[in-house]
């Protein structure tokens, strides 16, 4: 197996192993927000991730930019190719807060 492709496999282990969850309807945000130990009215302790449909704590968004962060600079070294510049601005802090 070449290395992207074992990167590929271990950064998504990673995303999946991440605490966060994808809604697109609110039975599926009701879910998802069970699943990462809150209630759905708890809307001011999570964050979405720009337009994905993503969502995690407050609490863990710093660890999930430095995950993303991690994988662009793991893939650039495997293909000693640079990450194009508009998935590095996707993963440079794009995110919206539910509450305040």
């Amino acid at each position: 197996m070449n290395r992207y492709q074992e990167l590929k496999e271990k950064h998504q282990k990673d995303i999946s192993n991440f605490r966060m969850f994808f809604a697109f309807n609110k039975k599926q945000f009701d879910e998802g927000m069970h699943s990462i130990g809150l209630e759905p009215d708890d809307t001011g302790a999570v964050c979405r991730l720009g337009s994905s449909g993503g969502y995690c704590r407050k609490t863990d968004e710093q660890d999930f930019f430095d995950m993303m962060k991690r994988h662009d600079a793991e893939i650039k070294e495997a293909t000693n190719t640079p990450v194009p510049a508009e998935v590095s601005r996707k993963r440079s802090g794009t995110i919206s807060y539910l509450a305040n």
